[in-house]
């Protein structure tokens, strides 16, 4: 699982581009804090609203953000939100299941194939949620997730149409 979040602080976090214990860097307009497994993504004039990547469940996200206002001595956290969540699933759907997928579609589902790609995509009616399914490893990228119940109705909707669980 790879969980984006976003947030804003106080203007101007204090952070020394020269220090040990992290990595503070600028690139264009924007400046990067790498520290542990999280990057933090500075942006706005003042640097106030951040893009966090790097969080792998829900509970990194408390420890990221913990991380962030102990290296910038900033408490004041607010607008706090998940943008996408991106998880993997471990599932086989047999290949007569994709040929009755041709004549009939699947509820709640649109499914995809393209020339060059050796995946078939999966975009979820319900929310803005899309998987590439990819038969030889029987996986699926599941991507566009905006929290936990999005996770959970989509894959419950792929196994109602004939996936199942490995």
């Amino acid at each position: 699982m790879n969980v984006k979040a976003s947030f804003c602080t106080e203007a101007n976090p204090q952070l020394d581009t020269d220090s040990a214990s992290y990595l503070y860097y600028s690139a264009g307009s924007v400046m990067i804090l790498k520290y542990k497994e999280f990057t933090y993504t500075l942006m706005g004039k003042k640097k106030e609203f951040i893009n966090l990547t790097g969080c792998n469940s829900f509970t990194k996200i408390n420890e990221a953000i913990y991380n962030f206002t102990y290296l910038t001595n900033r408490t004041n956290i607010y607008n706090m939100k998940i943008n996408t969540i991106t998880f993997t699933l471990k599932i086989k759907l047999e290949n007569d299941r994709f040929a009755y997928f041709k004549n009939n579609k699947p509820s709640n589902f649109t499914i995809k194939r393209f020339p060059k790609f050796c995946g078939v995509c999966f975009k979820y009616d319900i929310s803005k949620i899309s998987g590439n399914y990819f038969h030889k490893s029987k996986k699926m990228v599941v991507m566009g997730g905006r929290n936990f119940y999005d996770m959970v109705s989509f894959t419950r909707d792929l196994l109602q149409i004939g996936f199942k669980a490995i």
